[in-house]
């Protein structure tokens, strides 16, 4: 799965500006960084963060939030919904049936650029977390779902998403092994000519498979590092990506 990222501000911003709308990029800058969100060395899903996403409406960068809200809510407030359905990821395999991502499956797909993602290694009743990342640290696309929420007493409008998954390549399979889930998983990760056919509308169940393939294990890497919560964790901490060795950890493979 896929519920913490490294994402930094300008990360997220790259595809804007190397297509050349750095007027769309300055100010969503200026409207994250005035609001204290946006930039995050770590941050977790739950705490529903403030990201850009690049929708297939346009592919301009738009300010959204992490935790898909289905158009179809009929509450006011959309916490109720998300008190009741975890919606920060979506199985590749079943987003055309479940009924959270249908109406988004076919057309409203998107792109998070992010610097890596965390997960967790369970062995000897302790969790270990790791963080994941492309050999050459470049910022990559994660596959997407949108949707567009409105308020129905306010109107007000909320953008959301959630990160689509898929069965994990070698590397991941080595690292998620959480006894609690179905086989071990990871983000569908694209690379750029295949993150530019995600956003063409009209996906099928059958055109989807080519998107579900794992990512190449051997470009990408993978280290331990502190702790991602508790108490003594510092929010946001900038070190947070930095390697950390446990001693008492042995991973096989």
């Amino acid at each position: 799965m896929c519920y913490n990222v490294k994402a930094l501000l300008e990360s997220q911003l790259k595809r804007a500006r190397r297509n050349g709308m750095n007027q769309d990029a300055d100010a969503l800058q200026q409207e994250l960084f005035s609001m204290g969100k946006g930039n995050y060395t770590q941050v977790s899903g739950f705490t529903y963060p403030e990201l850009i996403i690049y929708n297939n409406s346009d592919n301009r960068p738009l300010h959204s939030v992490w935790g898909l809200v289905p158009q179809s809510v009929k509450d006011n407030d959309p916490t109720i919904f998300r008190k009741r359905f975890n919606t920060l990821n979506a199985r590749g395999e079943s987003i055309f049936t479940s009924p959270a991502f249908r109406d988004s499956a076919e057309s409203k797909h998107c792109l998070l650029y992010v610097d890596g993602f965390y997960d967790h290694h369970h062995y000897a009743g302790g969790k270990y977390p790791f963080f994941i990342h492309l050999k050459e640290n470049e910022p990559f696309a994660l596959a997407g779902l949108w949707a567009e929420w409105i308020n129905p007493s306010t109107k007000a409008k909320l953008i959301s998403f959630t990160i689509v998954t898929t069965s994990a390549n070698k590397l991941m399979t080595r690292i998620h092994n959480n006894p609690d889930r179905e086989g071990p998983r990871m983000p569908v990760i694209l690379d750029e000519v295949m993150a530019n056919e995600w956003l063409k509308p009209n996906l099928t169940p059958k055109g989807m498979k080519e998107f579900l393939i794992p990512f190449p294990d051997d470009q990408m890497e993978a280290h331990t590092v502190k702790p991602l919560s508790g108490k003594n964790v510092i929010k946001n901490d900038p070190a947070a990506s930095e390697e950390y060795r446990y001693e008492d950890l042995k991973m096989e493979g």
